[in-house]
């Protein structure tokens, strides 16, 4: 079974496509656009966020951590994210919700019941879209995501930034029923500057 990792699911989504829908955010970009906005889908690995202006620095996350990623020192929430391990304890103990980890291994089949369990919402023009990050930066979990999602019946979009090759959006082309291609600079040199 196939498995790969997922910033988040968001429902009731009206800006993935057409109708109510449901979005598998991915992990993982191979792009550095300046503009963004999902920074938190960039890296492939679980990430660790901070709301500095929620923190009431009680020091639930540093007892929570076993992996010394949390200290408070001279009133401060001081973070070594390099020696997180995307466990996730210390956002569960957090109780002003200042800490959230974005990504969970999760195999294709669990994304798609999550998904689905949307259904009565979709109502005709909505369904399900993977987007992210880059969701053909994890294909084979993604392919079968929509093959599955799919095989339901349901909608399927894909919200790539195409950069993939073409043997990888060939493989697509027969499960989704829209694609919704971010083209982000046409101009080659300026395209490098602003994704990277």
């Amino acid at each position: 079974m196939t498995s790969g990792i997922i910033s988040e699911i968001r429902r009731f989504c009206t800006h993935d496509g057409d109708g109510i829908r449901t979005t598998v955010a991915l992990k993982g970009c191979p792009l550095r656009c300046r503009w963004c906005h999902n920074p938190e889908t960039l890296t492939p690995k679980p990430s660790l966020a901070f709301a500095a202006a929620k923190c009431v620095r009680c020091g639930r996350c540093v007892s929570a951590c076993g992996s010394g990623v949390h200290e408070i020192k001279n009133g401060e929430h001081v973070i070594r994210r390099a020696a997180c391990t995307g466990r996730g304890e210390c956002e569960w103990a957090c109780p002003s919700s200042a800490l959230k980890l974005y990504g969970e291994r999760i195999t294709a089949e669990e994304a798609a019941r999550r998904a689905l369990s949307d259904r009565p919402f979709f109502a005709g023009s909505g369904g399900v879209t993977l987007s992210g990050g880059e969701p053909l930066f994890q294909p084979e979990f993604s392919l079968e995501i929509a093959r599955r999602v799919k095989a339901e019946g349901v909608s399927v979009m894909l919200d790539p930034s195409g950069y993939a090759s073409p043997e990888v959006f060939d493989r697509f082309l027969p499960v989704v029923d829209k694609l919704l291609f971010d083209v982000k600079i046409i101009d080659g040199e300026r395209h490098r500057d602003f994704t990277g």
